[in-house]
C-alpha cells in the first residue's frame, strides 16, 4: 500500500508538472455538445461566479448574459452587483442589431493560475437575435474595441499570460466526447493533433479570420470557379454559401437525389443507403486542395440526411466554414504574421486508441501497485507474528 501512494503521488505531480511546464501557452479542454457546440466553464468577478463560455472567431468581444437580462436564455448569468471588483458603466449599446448591453470590467479566470484582471466585457441586458444567448468569448482580430479597450488576447499578451497572440482548436467529433477532450490552446499549438505539416495561409483580411478559396465543388460538380473570401466561424455548426451558390448546390442535389427539399437552415434529402451516396465538398486553396468529407457536413437519421450548407443573405460574396472544418482540420490562427495555418486533425478513432493504450498502461501499473501493496502488507503480518512467536519462545524458554 505504501507504494501505491508512492506511484500515486508521482503520477499526479508528473501531470501537474508538465502542465505547468510552459508559462507562456495555456491549455482549455471543450466539451463537445453533441457535435452542435464546444464550451467550457470560466469563471469571473470576486467572488468567482461560473459562467458557461462559447469560443467565437467572428468576434472579438467578450460577451455575458447579465441575471437581469429581460430574455437571455436560462443558462448561466452574471450578476454585476454580486463582485466587489466589477466595474458596470451603465450606458446602453447595441451590439451591430444583436443585443442591447453595458461594458463592464472584471476579473477573468481561465484556471487557477492563469486570470486576466479588469479585462472589458459586454453585459448583455437584452437579446435582439433569439439566439439562445450564452457567454460568447471572442477569439476575432479585432485589436482596439470599444473606448480603446482590449480583446482578450491582447490582455493576455499585455499581462504577460501568453508570449505570442497566437491560438490553435481541435474538435474531436467523437460521441466519446468525454473521453477524446476537444481543445483550445492560446498562446501556440498542439503538433500533437496534426496528421500532416502545418501549411500557413495568408489572411484575406486583416479584421476577420478567413484565406481565399477557388473551384468550390460537391460531387465533382462544380458550384464555383471564382476566387471568394472564406471565413472560420468555431461556433457555427454549418456551412454558409454565397446565396447564388446555396441556389446552385440545391438545384444539383434536387436533380441527383432523391426528395431534397429545404427545411428550415438545412436540406434534407432521402437517403436509404445513408450519407454513402454522397461525396466531398472541395475547395482549393493556392492549388492545394480540402476536403470535408460526407461525415463532416451531412447528418443521417431514419435514413434521411441532412446536409448542414446554409444560404447567406442576398449581394454575400463569401463562404463561411464553421465546426465541420474544424472538426477535419487542426487550425491554428496566428495574428503576430497575420495567418491560419491549417493541418488535417487527428482524428477521433486514433485518438481514441491513443487514450484506450495510455488506459491500459495506468491500469496495469495501478493493478501492479495494488497487488505489491497486498504482499507488502503479507509480510509485514508475517514478520510481526513471526517476531511475536520468537518472543514467545523466549518466554518459555526462560
Amino acid at each position: 500500500m505504501f507504494y501505491l501512494i508512492l506511484f500515486l503521488i508521482f503520477f499526479f505531480s508528473k501531470s501537474d508538472s508538465t502542465n505547468q511546464s510552459n508559462q507562456t501557452t495555456f491549455q482549455i479542454l471543450l466539451n463537445n455538445r453533441y457535435n452542435l457546440q464546444y464550451d467550457q466553464t470560466l469563471y469571473l468577478g470576486t467572488p468567482q461566479q461560473a459562467m458557461t463560455m462559447i469560443f467565437n472567431t467572428a468576434f472579438a468581444w467578450i460577451q455575458i448574459p447579465s441575471s437581469n437580462c429581460t430574455n437571455c436564455v436560462e443558462s448561466t448569468r452574471f450578476t454585476c452587483s454580486s463582485s466587489s471588483t466589477c466595474l458596470e458603466n451603465t450606458t446602453d449599446i447595441i451590439l451591430k442589431d444583436l443585443a442591447i448591453c453595458h461594458t463592464i470590467n472584471d476579473n477573468l479566470y481561465f484556471s487557477s493560475t492563469t486570470n486576466v484582471e479588469n479585462q472589458t466585457m459586454l453585459l448583455i441586458l437584452k437579446d435582439l437575435s433569439d439566439s439562445d444567448t450564452e457567454g460568447v468569448m471572442g477569439l476575432g482580430l479585432e485589436k482596439i474595441l470599444l473606448n480603446d479597450s482590449e480583446s482578450i488576447l491582447i490582455s493576455l499578451k499585455n499581462q504577460g499570460m501568453i508570449e505570442k497572440n497566437i491560438f490553435a482548436f481541435y474538435l474531436s467529433n467523437s460521441i466519446f466526447s468525454s473521453t477524446i477532450s476537444s481543445e483550445l490552446m492560446i498562446g501556440g499549438y498542439n503538433s500533437d493533433y496534426m496528421q500532416t505539416e502545418l501549411t500557413y495561409f495568408p489572411l484575406c483580411s486583416n479584421e476577420t479570420w478567413g484565406f481565399n478559396a477557388s473551384n468550390f465543388s460537391l460531387d465533382g460538380y462544380v458550384i464555383e470557379n471564382d476566387t471568394k473570401n472564406v471565413y472560420i466561424n468555431s461556433a457555427l455548426n454549418v456551412i454558409i454559401a454565397p446565396f447564388k451558390d446555396y441556389v446552385t448546390i440545391l438545384n444539383y442535389l434536387k436533380q441527383n437525389y432523391e426528395a431534397c427539399i429545404t427545411f428550415g437552415d438545412l436540406i434534407r434529402c432521402a437517403c436509404p443507403s445513408g450519407m454513402s451516396n454522397f461525396s466531398s465538398f472541395k475547395f482549393f486553396i493556392e492549388e492545394i486542395e480540402f476536403k470535408m468529407e460526407p461525415e463532416y457536413f451531412i447528418t443521417e437519421e431514419n435514413s434521411v440526411c441532412s446536409l448542414k450548407i446554409s444560404s447567406g443573405n442576398s449581394g454575400e460574396e463569401f463562404w463561411v466554414l464553421g465546426i465541420g472544418f474544424l472538426q477535419k482540420y487542426y487550425m491554428v490562427f496566428d495574428a503576430e504574421d497575420m495567418r491560419i495555418g491549417l493541418a488535417e486533425a487527428v482524428i477521433s478513432d486514433m485518438q481514441l486508441d491513443l487514450v484506450y493504450e495510455d488506459t491500459i498502461l495506468v491500469g496495469t501499473i495501478l493493478l501492479a501497485a495494488f497487488f505489491i501493496g497486498l504482499i507488502v502488507i503479507w509480510i509485514i503480518e508475517r514478520s510481526t507474528k513471526f517476531n511475536e512467536l520468537d518472543n514467545r519462545v523466549r518466554q518459555f524458554s526462560y
